[in-house]
């Protein structure tokens, strides 16, 4: 694994996010979503992918959202950081795309460490489902005011 190219992941996710690198680093999920994305899309295609986001801006991610190569990449990566799962790419895209993959076009929930810190838990300023609680007795305690 390059290092580089882990750390472009990283730095593109966050991007892709908005959360910070501070936050997913905290996550411990970088290199697994990282092997997950090359495994699942094939290593040229994620080279590829990161190549194209050198100097990465909200107007690139924008425009990128909505192209047919790069968009559902992006969407699945966005989508692992929030929720843990990996959703199959569009049946175009494998077409088109899947020369040197050897994974199975498939959606799954890449790992309970995955799900469990999951950005969705962030931003709802909640805990996982049957994970993280907050403790013995915190179900009777009214929550906290929000922001």
């Amino acid at each position: 694994m390059n290092d580089k190219s882990v750390q472009k992941f990283l730095q593109l996710s966050s991007v892709l996010t908005g959360f910070s690198l501070f936050e997913l680093r905290a996550s411990d999920c970088t290199e697994e979503f990282y092997e997950t994305t090359q495994r699942q899309i094939g290593r040229e295609n994620l080279e590829a992918f990161l190549a194209n986001f050198a100097d990465t801006t909200q107007a690139d991610i924008d425009v990128s959202l909505a192209n047919s190569f790069l968009g559902p990449i992006a969407k699945n990566i966005i989508r692992m950081w929030y929720v843990g799962n990996w959703v199959a790419m569009p049946d175009e895209w494998w077409a088109a795309h899947s020369s040197e993959i050897f994974a199975a076009n498939s959606t799954f929930v890449v790992s309970s460490q995955a799900y469990k810190e999951g950005l969705v838990w962030k931003a709802a300023d909640t805990h996982p489902m049957g994970s993280k609680s907050g403790g013995f007795g915190s179900w009777a305690l009214p929550p906290a005011e929000t922001k």
